[in-house]
């Protein structure tokens, strides 16, 4: 795996600075390295775990369209507003 470093930094025995540096499994793994990938402060540049491929969907038979359009919902009555009644002289 091949990483882009931002910045100096220390990871066990290993100095790495500015740069483009080849990075091994278990550097990779390491918590350090992962908080400067999030921090972005690291950028891992190609991964070789291999992306899986999409299995092909067999196509569906033609069958042809046998469902008759749903007919419109019958319409609602109009609802006429309820009288208010208010308090006055009579």
């Amino acid at each position: 795996m091949r990483a882009l470093i931002k910045r100096p930094v220390r990871i066990g025995d290993k100095v790495l600075e500015c740069g483009a540096h080849t990075i091994d499994a278990a550097l990779a793994e390491h918590w350090y390295f992962k908080a400067l990938v999030s921090d972005g402060l690291a950028q891992i540049i190609d991964d070789p775990k291999p992306e899986p491929k999409p299995v092909p969907q067999p196509e569906a038979p033609a069958v042809a369209s046998a469902v008759k359009p749903a007919a419109p919902a019958p319409a609602k009555p109009a609802q006429h507003p309820k009288p208010v009644k208010r308090a006055g002289k009579k």
